[in-house]
């Protein structure tokens, strides 16, 4: 099976065949023609976007609102290993969720499940999905159920410009216990940019989730009421390298996220109403080998680290299967997550 390091490229200074063999993880993608930004550049991009929206993690504030936050703080080991930076990751199949944009780099069929004990076994939440991808398409399903709540969501991508991809989503969420009954609809945007520069790649991700604020309508004991979903906007950047001991990742997410509506004749809506968050994480590939690390939330509105949920985890390419485990401190206790993803011969 092709992986993106087995994917023909233009000739680089130093062959890299023997990584490239065992890094099939990683998705097919090909070097775009065109401007290719240097690595000062590369970082220089990354400051300038992070210190012109740090401002948003300054002004926010705490409080409630948000009838789906228990789903902002990501999905799959891979991702909650990373620091939950899952707006420019997409080599796995919890991109359906996260930026099905990404969808359309990976040739083939894809499916898989996960499970996920959070607090010491307090909330378990159990994952199914599949994507599909062909010529300049794709698609996805995903199923996301714990004890309280149930997520269905059908997503769609198509690569518009060589380096460019776009993808809407359309999700069904529903919640039950006892008496209590609530559902809704929401939709997302997602898009997904590329550069690159021989063993360099910089992936730059924005995902719109629950445009609007998702309406989740209640009806306890015939009593019908109105919550909302955040409006969430994640923006991340991951920067990939290639060297001659292995593949490395750097990922970085800023999100901003609008709880609720504005009330009737509110005053300081974004002091009362934004949130806003900094993760950062990391991934290196050492043969069919994965370790990573990360820390969410690192800084938010409660402060510098006050919120920071450091993690680990780890991957196994083993064939056409992928096993993914990680461990994240979590208050209370602790969570962690297990995933097995395969892969169908595919191409584009």
């Amino acid at each position: 099976m092709q992986s993106w390091l087995t994917q023909p490229r233009p000739p680089t200074r130093t062959p890299r065949l023997a990584i490239a063999n065992t890094m099939s993880r990683m998705r097919s993608r090909a070097p775009r023609p065109g401007s290719r930004p240097t690595p000062t550049r590369i970082v220089l991009l990354w400051v300038v976007v992070l210190v012109a929206t740090a401002p948003l993690v300054a002004m926010s504030q705490v409080g409630a609102g948000d009838a789906l936050h228990f789903l902002r703080s990501g999905l799959g080991p891979r991702v909650r290993a990373m620091g939950g930076t899952y707006a420019a990751l997409t080599d796995d199949l919890t991109t359906v969720l996260w930026n099905p944009a990404g969808l359309v780099h990976t040739p083939g069929v894809r499916l898989g499940g996960g499970y996920e004990s959070r607090f010491a076994g307090l909330v378990i939440v159990n994952h199914a999905v599949g994507a599909v991808s062909w010529g300049s398409f794709g698609g996805g399903l995903l199923w996301i159920s714990s004890d309280l709540y149930s997520m269905y969501q059908l997503s769609a991508a198509a690569r518009v410009l060589d380096s460019l991809a776009l993808a809407g989503s359309c999700k069904l969420y529903q919640f039950g216990q006892g008496l209590q009954n609530a559902s809704g609809v929401g939709f997302d945007i997602s898009a997904l940019y590329q550069w690159w520069q021989e063993e360099h790649e910089v992936t730059l991700g924005l995902n719109l989730r629950d445009i609007g604020w998702t309406a989740i309508r209640w009806s306890t004991q015939g009593v019908p009421a109105v919550d909302h979903a955040a409006w969430v906007a994640r923006l991340g950047a991951a920067l990939r390298l290639i060297g001659e001991d292995g593949v490395w990742i750097w990922s970085c997410d800023l999100e901003a996220a609008l709880r609720r509506p504005p009330n009737p004749g509110e005053e300081n809506y974004l002091a009362n109403a934004l949130q806003a968050s900094l993760s950062l994480g990391t991934e290196v590939w050492l043969g069919p080998l994965a370790l990573r690390a990360g820390m969410a939330n690192i800084v938010t509105e409660e402060g510098l680290g006050e919120g920071t949920r450091p993690a680990v985890g780890i991957g196994l390419k083993w064939g056409s299967f992928n096993l993914d485990a990680a461990y994240v401190l979590t208050s209370p206790g602790y969570t962690y997550l297990l995933s097995l993803e395969v892969r169908f011969e595919g191409g584009n």
